[in-house]
């Protein structure tokens, strides 16, 4: 169902991201995924190794304070590597896959506090500097970086934005949580006909029309 649904987006060009979470069920997906995020978590190090070449794509690592220093002790970035998983006829199998360039980190926050400043953000660029990583930063402005409130997200754009208007080098994407309507819902079982369309059930979202001043903002610092 993942693939048919998957296949019919990349027909209708649009691009899509999937959140890896291990290194098997990629293999069956990962020629239709243009983006993939991986949450990096502190009993996690090795299976980071592995996904990161599992995924034949962009992809990025989500950061929190307290787990820079785990990016210090990790080769997530460009190696040929073999892992267990499995082949293109789902068979296991080990898997060999050759370097993956195309990566960059996120700064997300966490309850302990914000990452987004520009304290931060050059603090992390100088991480991957001496790991001679491109210094590629996204920042989250949903999670730790909104306090965990959706309607704080267009401070940290604001903020961003400024940075941006002195040198546009500073960042090199945003996330936001985002969907046609504000908010989110509770899915309970048996009741999906009651949902509402285009809200969210999972995180809480902006609505497509502060998402479009959002995009203004950051096109306007830009250009």
């Amino acid at each position: 169902m993942a693939r048919e649904l998957l296949l019919f987006l990349n027909e209708n060009e649009i691009p899509c991201g999937y959140e890896i979470l291990d290194t098997f069920t990629t293999q069956y997906i990962c020629d239709l995924i243009s983006w993939g995020p991986l949450e990096l978590a502190l009993q996690k190090v090795k299976r980071i190794d592995n996904l990161f070449r599992a995924f034949p794509c962009p992809l990025d690592l989500k950061i929190i304070a307290v787990e820079i220093w785990i990016l210090l002790q990790t080769q997530w970035y460009p190696y040929q590597h073999c892992f267990y998983g499995i082949n293109g006829n789902g068979k296991v199998a080990i898997v060999r896959k050759k370097e993956n360039k195309d990566t960059h980190v996120i700064l997300r926050g966490s309850k302990y506090g914000t990452n987004y400043d520009v304290a931060s953000i050059n603090d992390m660029k100088n991480t991957l500097k001496n790991k001679n990583l491109r210094e590629n930063v996204m920042v989250d402005c949903s999670h730790g970086n909104s306090n965990k409130n959706y309607k704080n997200q267009m401070n940290v754009i604001d903020y961003i934005v400024n940075l941006l208007s002195e040198n546009n080098d500073t960042v090199m994407g945003f996330m936001v949580e985002s969907n046609l309507m504000e908010g989110k819902q509770i899915l309970k079982f048996g009741e999906a006909d009651k949902l509402e369309w285009g809200k969210s059930i999972t995180d809480s979202c902006v609505n497509m029309d502060e998402t479009d001043e959002m995009i203004k903002k950051i096109y306007s610092a830009l250009f």
